[in-house]
């Protein structure tokens, strides 16, 4: 699946509580994944996740693209490996898959959500001397999973500050028929619901999916009708940001914080 139709089709705005690892599967990195990575990823709270043990059935190039989109935070070891021709001369590469997952990792996710890591000196490409790669050893078993366990945790932190920030923009953003849309019509539970065209004329709805406030749950095929002349009555709901905004707007509008905890209290 190319990247663009899973990010116009399948892409969410929830995520799940997981770190989703690009690296090598070359034997030298095995140690790594076993000792270092995968440790220090659980002691942060959450479940490490590569494609080779994904039993979805999937393609491995959607489940790649899911798991860099839906995780809460991507880590890839760039490390390079060492190439070598029928001389026995050897030369330093960085692997082509890592790269380009390390290249739809950015660009679906925030920059403070991925984070690069090496255990080598070698010379970088020059696309990705912009971003930081931090160095680690994992022959320091102990001392790594104490430092990626940290920075892990640091990142968790620095993605929930912009995502506050990310909810005040949405707020603001909202119109006033947007506002009285979201606190009249949709279930702060997560239940689905319906626009009827009379609604959408009037409602700016292209927002309130690009804001990634609301997504479309699923597609129901009915009776041809004066409401629903093509057959296909599309069902909504409210996301897991919207449901961030949804409560930041009853916040922003000075409802009681009882209410607020009664309204959104529902989705528990």
């Amino acid at each position: 699946m190319h990247p663009n139709t899973f990010r116009a089709n399948l892409l969410r705005h929830d995520l799940r509580d997981e770190v989703f690892v690009i690296m090598s599967f070359a034997p030298d990195f095995h140690a790594r994944w076993e000792d270092v990575i995968q440790p220090s990823i659980r002691d942060a709270g959450l479940e490490p996740v590569r494609v080779d043990y994904n039993d979805s059935g999937e393609s491995i190039v959607h489940d790649i693209i899911d798991g860099i989109a839906h995780a809460r935070l991507v880590v890839a070891d760039i490390t390079s490996t060492r190439m070598v021709d029928e001389s026995g001369a050897w030369w330093p590469q960085r692997n082509g898959n890592v790269m380009w997952e390390v290249g739809i990792a950015h660009t679906l996710r925030l920059p403070d959500e991925v984070v690069m890591v090496r255990s080598d000196s070698d010379r970088s490409i020059f696309d990705l001397t912009q971003f930081r790669a931090f160095t680690y050893d994992p022959a320091a078993i102990e001392e790594s999973k104490e430092w990626l366990t940290a920075i892990v945790c640091d990142r968790i932190r620095s993605v929930d500050q912009s995502k506050s920030i990310l909810v005040a923009q949405a707020v603001r953003s909202i119109d006033a028929l947007g506002i009285h849309f979201l606190f009249s019509s949709v279930p702060a539970d997560g239940r689905d619901f319906l626009i009827k065209p009379n609604m959408a004329n009037g409602l700016n709805t292209p927002r309130l999916f690009d804001l990634g406030i609301i997504e479309v749950s699923r597609l129901e095929i009915v009776p041809q009708s004066d409401d629903c002349p093509n057959g296909r009555l599309f069902h909504y709901r409210l996301t897991d940001f919207g449901k961030l905004v949804l409560e930041a707007l009853l916040e922003h509008v000075g409802m009681d914080q009882g209410i607020i905890a009664r309204v959104m209290g529902s989705s528990a």
